[in-house]
C-alpha cells in the first residue's frame, strides 16, 4: 500500500459514515472520501424555484464530502471526473440566473478547468446555473480549505496553492 492509499484509508476511517472501507454509495477518489448520491448514468431530479420539475442524466458521479461544510451549510458538493490522479481540484463558484452567488461545486478528477467546466455544463440546462468564477487548488490545498470551511461553519472556497 502506497502513501496515498494509506492516507485515503485513514480518511475513510475518520469519515462520519465510513467504517474503514467505502460502503455502497461511497468511494475514495483522489484521496477524498465521497458519498456518491447520483452515480454516472443515473437520473437526478428536482424542483426549480419556479415550481417546474427537472431531470438530468448524470454524466459524472456526483455527491458530497461527508464531514465538510459548504457555504450553503450542507456538505461540499463534488463532481468526480475520470482522472483519479488529477493534481488540482477546480471549484466552480455557481451563481443563480439572476447573478447572485449560490454555492460551490468541487470538480475533483479533472485535468484542467476546461474539462471541469464542460462536465459542469452537462448537468445544467442553459441559463439555470451560471459560473461566477473558478478557483483551482492543489489537492492538499483543497483538503485544507475543506477543513477550514468546517471550522468556519461554511464559507466560499478560495484558491490555495
Amino acid at each position: 500500500m502506497n502513501l496515498e492509499q494509506t492516507l485515503s484509508l485513514q480518511a475513510a476511517k475518520k469519515a462520519p459514515e465510513g467504517d474503514g472501507e467505502p460502503g455502497p454509495g461511497h468511494k475514495i477518489f483522489n484521496g477524498f472520501f465521497v458519498k456518491v448520491e447520483h452515480p454516472a448514468g443515473s437520473v437526478r431530479t428536482g424542483i426549480a424555484p419556479d415550481g417546474q420539475t427537472w431531470a438530468v442524466r448524470m454524466a459524472n458521479d456526483y455527491g458530497e464530502l461527508p464531514g465538510s461544510i459548504g457555504s450553503d451549510g450542507d456538505p461540499v458538493d463534488a463532481y468526480l471526473g475520470p482522472h483519479n490522479d488529477a493534481k488540482l481540484v477546480h471549484v466552480i463558484h455557481m451563481h443563480d440566473p439572476d447573478g447572485a452567488y449560490n454555492e460551490d461545486k468541487a470538480m475533483i478528477g479533472f485535468k484542467g478547468q476546461k474539462s471541469a467546466i464542460a462536465a459542469f455544463r452537462k448537468h445544467y440546462a442553459p441559463g439555470v446555473a451560471k459560473i461566477g468564477a473558478i478557483t483551482s487548488h492543489t489537492v492538499a490545498g483543497f483538503r485544507k480549505q475543506v477543513r477550514l470551511s468546517k471550522k468556519a461553519g461554511g464559507k466560499k472556497l478560495h484558491a490555495t496553492y
